[in-house]
């Protein structure tokens, strides 16, 4: 006979004040309210009485703000200034009231979830068994069987919320479906190829919220809840923001887990990049081809094969193709340009530096990945990059594949949404830390700032990297938005994933202006519409309008696969596409001074680059719908064309060649 297991009760039972925090316990658990700078307010749920330290440890608070508190028949009622916290006695339910007006519920009924289990990994001596997968992003091991052993204990979590009917929610990372208002919608939280994700959400009534995990996690708002699903966290842990405005909000979350470095200036100017340059001699004459033509240039960009054939992520040059890369560094600085240089986390079994990963066992179990998570690995990463690469005078770092579990990557036909995220989530318990799953992009990130600043501390960072957490940009790295697809459909898209992981803290991001893939191959991924590339005038129509979008971003960069990126390829001078692709280049040249005083409000005041106009202009009803226009800085406002004008889906169009702008009320 089955016995039921009793319910413990979740009314609150006691009420004290620990550390500058509001405790409520009950027989369930307890609660535990702290409320920051007087506007954010930090919610923290565990059963028992125990908060575990580890949760959250990269945040940097301030002291909390003194509280006082009240009571009444229903409910405690926690008051910081303008802010009060409504605890019910009988569930220990939250909600946020600013100047008296409701702005955050969690929902009343749908009580807090927290599902206790034991994380096991892979053992990292044991058996392990792999398969080798031949990926676009290199060979990727695939667990056949394994030893496991335990590692620590969890709780997968979830917080119900309760959202007003008219209320729109944005934020939640970086993806490629281009959903602008999350209502209505299930969003999994994981890292991937064209995939940023990130635990935290604006809201239209003007406050945020930012859960603290780095697990793998789910945001939905359907007929079966709407919550936040976590999971792998020591206790439930987020904050609510309740700051003036909505950019106060992500200043708010960068003072919490790092402020923006500040970039070279010149990694500001252009970027030029392709798949791939293939030898020292094709670097040097492109550089020379843009200072004949007088074409500004920051900084070219070699892509992977850098290392000799075969060995694949090996840290040292092949001589055979790259001769004299200090030589080729200098020519380039002579004429103003910089170099960038691609890395990667993964190294093939037969290179000298996965043998010294293995000799001291610093590889994610089951994978030849080192451990970016180890501090110990991450100085002999760096150690490797300073033997190999610093040592020639690379500028800068374009740290690839930096998720850097991608299951998508390894088939033909796109997964579901729920496949990948498992996938995902089963990998990153087995040779990551379930708990700091999402995380991986953030500590490889740290281990490239602090070894370059140990040895040139009078360098500023620069790290291109296709995956970040919070206070990644505190590291030098600048995100961009992975191996995407060329079509009007997806510039549309990206469009929004700029802006919406803009929402969510994140200080610096780009794209590959003109999509990595042009033409259509074999793989789900590999899905651009331009059979005939640079030849067929809808893609240099589509190029030409990406680019000019570009020239407002913080890292403004062209690179790809199946056509060549460099201006000279979409004409010659007279050329429409040519003049208007090298007027936009000359236009950021132009916009320097602002552009960079910008980056400096970044760095220095915890501001925006790009943010969409409800940010500008919040009493504009217009401005919280999907219109394609964002502001840079305070100054800027940009409407990028986003639709062909003059080649569409038949040789040349005859459609109205005119777009509509909105000017929102005050602009």
């Amino acid at each position: 006979m089955l016995t039921p297991v009793k319910d413990l009760s979740r009314t609150v039972e006691s009420i004290h004040e620990q550390d500058g925090s509001i405790i409520f316990t009950s027989e369930h658990g307890t609660l535990r309210i702290t409320v920051y700078r007087g506007k954010n307010v930090r919610v923290s749920y565990t059963e028992g009485t125990e908060f575990r330290s580890g949760q959250a440890d990269y945040l940097k608070l301030t002291k909390p703000t003194q509280v006082t508190v009240d009571a009444d028949a229903e409910a405690y009622y926690v008051n910081a200034a303008e802010l009060t916290v409504k605890v019910l006695k009988a569930n220990a339910s939250v909600s946020l009231y600013k100047k008296g007006m409701k702005l955050y519920a969690e929902s009343p009924k749908a009580e807090r979830e927290l599902v206790k289990f034991d994380a096991l990994r892979l053992k990292r001596n044991g058996h392990i068994e792999t398969e080798d997968i031949e990926t676009r992003d290199g060979i990727k091991k695939h667990v056949v069987s394994a030893e496991r052993e335990y590692y620590d204990s969890f709780y997968e979590t979830k917080t119900f919320i309760s959202f007003a009917e008219d209320e729109k929610i944005y934020g939640l990372g970086q993806y490629e479906e281009g959903v602008y208002n999350y209502r209505g919608t299930t969003r999994y939280i994981h890292q991937a190829n064209k995939q940023i994700s990130l635990p935290m959400f604006i809201s239209s009534k003007g406050y945020g919220v930012m859960f603290t995990t780095m697990s793998p996690a789910i945001f939905s708002d359907t007929a079966y809840g709407t919550y936040m699903y976590t999971s792998a966290d020591r206790y439930i842990d987020y904050f609510i923001l309740a700051e003036d405005s909505y950019e106060d909000i992500v200043s708010a979350v960068r003072r919490m887990t790092g402020s923006a470095a500040m970039l070279p200036k010149w990694a500001y100017s252009y970027v030029q990049s392709k798949e791939r340059y293939e030898t020292q001699e094709e670097i040097e004459e492109t550089a020379a081809e843009f200072v004949e033509r007088d074409i500004p240039l920051g900084c070219i960009v070699l892509d992977w094969m850098s290392w000799e054939d075969g060995k694949w992520g090996e840290k040292i040059f092949d001589k055979k193709r790259f001769p004299d890369v200090k030589a080729m560094v200098k020519k380039l600085n002579d004429d103003g340009i910089h170099f960038m240089l691609s890395i990667w986390p993964s190294m093939n079994e037969c290179t000298e530096n996965y043998a010294e990963f293995k000799k001291e066992g610093l590889l994610l179990p089951g994978t030849n990945v080192y451990d970016a998570f180890d501090e110990k690995a991450g100085k002999l990463y760096f150690d490797q990059v300073k033997r190999g690469l610093l040592s020639e005078n690379v500028e800068s770092w374009w740290c690839d594949s930096s998720e850097p579990i991608t299951p998508e990557w390894e088939v033909l036909k796109k997964p579901l949404p729920e496949k990948l995220f498992y996938d995902f989530k089963e990998r990153s318990m087995d040779s990551m830390y379930i708990d700091k799953g999402n995380g991986y992009g953030l500590y490889h990130a740290r281990n490239i700032y602090v070894g370059q600043r140990e040895v040139k501390p009078e360098k500023r960072v620069l790290n291109l990297t296709r995956s970040g957490y919070y206070g990644s940009h505190q590291y030098g790295a600048v995100v961009w938005s992975g191996d995407i697809s060329a079509s009007w459909d997806t510039f549309n898209k990206q469009i929004i994933a700029g802006l919406q992981l803009a929402m969510t803290s994140i200080a610096y991001w780009t794209l590959d202006i003109g999509a990595f893939f042009v033409k259509n191959g074999r793989e789900w991924y590999w899905s651009g519409e331009y059979e005939d590339g640079a030849q067929d005038p809808r893609y240099r129509e589509l190029y030409t309008r990406w680019l000019q979008y570009g020239a407002f971003l913080s890292m403004f960069r062209s690179h790809g696969t199946d056509v060549c990126r460099e201006p000279w390829n979409f004409g010659d001078k007279g050329d429409p596409f040519y003049d208007a692709i090298v007027g936009a280049i000359r236009l950021r040249e132009k916009l320097m001074p602002y552009i960079y005083s910008v980056a400096a409000s970044v760095a220095l005041e915890d501001k925006m680059f790009i943010k969409p106009l409800f940010f500008e202009f919040p009493e504009d009803a217009e401005c919280y719908k999907d219109l394609k226009q964002f502001v840079v800085g305070d100054s800027l406002m940009v409407c990028p064309v986003t639709k062909p004008l003059y080649y569409g889906v038949t040789e040349t169009s005859d459609s109205d060649k005119t777009i509509d702008v909105w000017l929102p009320k005050g602009a």
